[in-house]
């Protein structure tokens, strides 16, 4: 069972560095969409 346990904290890590190196990408994109969404409701439009 340890052995199982090892194998799968192994691979955790290993989409967790996958995901690390593809952050900022993704954080980008999600700040894009999150930054057109607020300067679209219009309550914010004229404080940027």
């Amino acid at each position: 069972m340890s052995d199982d346990f090892s194998n799968y904290i192994v691979n955790y890590f290993y989409i967790l560095i996958l995901l690390i190196k593809d952050y900022p990408s993704l954080l980008a994109v999600a700040n894009h969409f999150k930054f057109k969404n607020r300067l679209g409701s219009g309550a914010n439009k004229n404080t940027f």
